[in-house]
């Protein structure tokens, strides 16, 4: 099989099986510390603008913000988490990279295993169910797709940004998955190159820009990064990058390809019948 099948195959999985994957990413109530400063603060600017009576109106409004802060933390809410285990990045990176066939990594037979029980299978669905309800209520990120390759696959990248043959490799995912989300077939991964005109910039919404610093991937919304959506409860400020990673043949093989040509055609043929089903375009 060539590199080019393998990806097919690989990338095939993930979008098929994106919501249980993810599901194992989702924390509880990690934006409360958030909200405890945000009441602190509140707080104090009450007993500061109570001082001047002409203020009322602002009092009010302040007063109300306090109350949905206390409410918001009397509530627990699910998120998908910057921080998640080594060991889970190590899982999708082995499914994504790795030599080993597909039905033999790690992260294949435990989300295999998880459809095979019902109980676990249930609650992770709650846990989807819940992260997309409250997401359709946030007007910033109601339009943007929860569950994605894209999410995925920076788990993996941001712990190899220093890593031209990984950073290669992964950008025929990334390419494939602009493709499925947006029907932009283009040439370009991870990042839009400077000089790229008269593209779709509708991956996922028009606020997408290309960065030449930072993530790449950013919106109007600040907080708000495609590939980490709320980091900034759980932000890493020292990333820890690594070098010791030895890319396998499967990478080599990937990064020094060419990006997926008619992609619209082989997505199509390569999948079921009700599966990727975005791929209309």
């Amino acid at each position: 099989m060539s590199a080019q099948e393998e990806l097919l195959k690989r990338y095939k999985y993930l979008y098929e099986n994106k919501e249980l994957i993810l599901a194992n990413c989702i924390v509880y109530d990690i934006e409360k510390e958030h909200l405890k400063k945000q009441l602190k603060k509140l707080k104090s600017s009450v007993k500061i603008i109570n001082r001047t009576p002409e203020n009322s109106n602002l009092i009010e409004l302040i007063k109300s913000t306090i109350s949905q802060c206390k409410a918001d933390l009397k509530t627990s809410k699910p998120y998908l988490s910057s921080k998640i285990s080594d060991e889970y990045i190590d899982m999708m990176e082995e499914l994504i990279l790795g030599d080993v066939d597909l039905e033999e990594t790690k992260l294949y037979m435990f989300i295999e295993s998880i459809k095979e029980n019902k109980d676990l299978l249930s609650k992770c669905n709650s846990m989807i169910n819940a992260l997309e309800e409250r997401r359709s209520k946030n007007q910033h990120l109601k339009n943007i797709p929860t569950f994605t390759v894209w999410k995925m696959l920076s788990y993996v990248r941001k712990k190899y940004k220093n890593n031209a043959t990984i950073l290669a490799a992964l950008d025929k995912y990334y390419n494939l998955d602009r493709f499925t989300i947006a029907g932009d077939d283009c040439s370009y991964g991870y990042y839009i190159p400077e000089d790229e005109e008269n593209i779709s910039y509708d991956y996922p919404n028009s606020s997408l820009y290309a960065s030449t610093c930072g993530n790449g991937i950013v919106f109007n919304y600040r907080g708000n990064e495609f590939e980490e959506e709320d980091e900034f409860h759980d932000f890493i400020l020292d990333d820890k990058l690594t070098d010791e990673f030895y890319p396998t043949q499967f990478a080599y093989d990937l990064a020094n390809s060419e990006m997926m040509p008619n992609k619209k055609e082989k997505l199509k043929t390569f999948a079921k019948s009700g599966t990727l089903t975005t791929i209309q375009k």
